[in-house]
């Protein structure tokens, strides 16, 4: 009782449809590493929006057939140090990766939470943001200038801030 999902990759019809098993066909078939906003739900990062499709990212000169349920992206710069393989095999950014890349899709305000949420969760440090922003951010590139802006206006001696609530309650204060 198997079912083709592309590529060689057969998969059982009574597993049951969960983030982890889409997570795994999506690395399977398309080769790719899952990416945000999909890496987002996976670490848990704060304000990482919640979505049916699983979103990969696969070097740009790669060309496949995008199976149905995953979203592709490409690019030209994917180190291995940006990736994490977990025990079950499945590919994921790391969690500065996924933040990098969320800096494209979240507003300014999303952006600090969900920054603050890896901090949190001892994911990074403000100061590995820092080497990752001169890494990838580059002029053109979506998100780089959000990102530089959030990661130079939080002091790396403060510590996390462990809510949404939190957060906006410092906000205030600042203004």
């Amino acid at each position: 009782r198997l079912r083709r999902a592309g590529n060689g990759v057969l998969v059982a019809i009574a597993w049951p449809d969960t983030l982890q098993h889409r997570m795994a066909v999506a690395c399977a078939v398309t080769g790719g590493v899952v990416c945000f906003p999909t890496a987002g739900e996976h670490w848990r990062l704060r304000k990482s929006p919640i979505v049916d499709d699983v979103h990969v990212l696969v070097e740009e000169h790669r060309r496949i057939a995008t199976p149905p349920g995953v979203v592709v992206h490409r690019t030209r710069f994917l180190p291995k140090h940006h990736v994490v393989r977990g025990r079950d095999g499945i590919r994921v950014t790391s969690p500065p990766r996924t933040t990098f890349d969320a800096a494209a899709m979240l507003d300014r305000e999303s952006l600090e939470s969900l920054v603050e949420s890896g901090i949190d969760a001892k994911y990074f440090l403000i100061s590995t943001l820092v080497i990752l922003g001169r890494e990838c951010g580059r002029p053109g590139r979506p998100g780089s200038g959000r990102f530089r802006e959030v990661v130079a206006s939080r002091p790396a001696w403060q510590r996390a801030m462990r809510s949404d609530y939190e957060l906006r309650l410092e906000r205030a204060m600042r203004e």
